[in-house]
């Protein structure tokens, strides 16, 4: 049996509203492996309008947020500009404001990186510029129109040599204890790696922890002979990827008192 049409219609509507609804968000939006993915970009800001209280005073206690667009990126430089050039701007219906308000957090939902919410003029640019960002780390990118007036855009971004890598070991020791006790709970500590975000670690090739950094506790249950690695990773270079894994010996011990004489 044939659904209705009017039914098929409205489907269609929902379906399509609620994606163009859901790209308003920073949670939405797909993360690029580099920031040079956006240059030369070129969209609108959508004409739904969504504002998110949350954001209120982003650049400044005027400044709230719209309809905005979102975008993600890995940083893999300290210090990246971006230019938005937007033109053909339409206020929103009973304002006559015009413009886009730019801002780069240091997460969904975090701190301000950068921002300008000027929202002066109804075509020109505007300019951000990045400075001491984390290698390997996301960032939330966001276009939104001035009083949800709605804009086509440009972006641009330079340098254009920042290449996605986790940088090689320079030491290639997991410093810890390496002959322990049963039941032992020990530290250890591999180099902290401009650009991993994740450490795996594995005893056996099996892994055990995943931790943000080159830090771990790890308690030792079973005795024998155990290799404990670590490798690295982020949201764009595999753990099988460069740099390779690093590796440490562990004998864990049964206590034992010896024969009493």
């Amino acid at each position: 049996m044939k659904a209705p049409k009017i039914f098929v219609i409205l489907l269609f509507l929902l379906v399509n509203f609620s994606q163009l609804y859901s790209q308003s968000f920073c949670s939405s939006a797909p993360v690029l492996c580099s920031v040079t993915e956006l240059n030369g970009f070129s969209g609108s800001n959508s004409s739904i309008q969504n504002p998110d209280p949350s954001l209120a005073g982003f650049c400044g206690n005027n400044s709230v947020v719209d309809n905005p667009e979102w975008f993600a990126f890995i940083a893999w430089c300290t210090d990246i500009a971006m230019d938005v050039s937007f033109s053909n701007c339409v206020s929103a219906p009973g304002s006559n404001s015009n413009g886009v308000q730019v801002a780069v957090f240091d997460a969904c939902g975090g701190s301000v990186v950068d921002c300008d919410a000027s929202c002066n003029t109804s075509g020109g640019s505007t300019s951000l510029s990045l400075n001491g960002l984390t290698i390997g780390q996301a960032y939330y990118f966001m276009v939104d129109g001035c009083a949800g007036a709605v804009c086509e855009f440009d972006i641009s971004v330079s340098p254009l040599d920042c290449d996605e890598f986790i940088e090689e070991w320079s030491d290639m020791t997991i410093t810890g204890e390496t002959n322990i006790c049963l039941d032992s709970d020990e530290d250890y500590t591999a180099e902290a790696l401009s650009g991993a975000t994740s450490y795996h670690w594995t005893i056996d090739g099996n892994e055990v922890d995943v931790t943000p950094d080159g830090n771990v506790t790890i308690n030792w249950d079973t005795p024998g002979t155990f290799d404990l690695c670590v490798d690295v990773s982020n949201i764009c270079v595999d753990i099988g990827e460069d740099p390779d894994q690093i590796c440490t010996t562990v004998v864990v011990a049964e206590p034992n008192a010896g024969t009493i004489t």
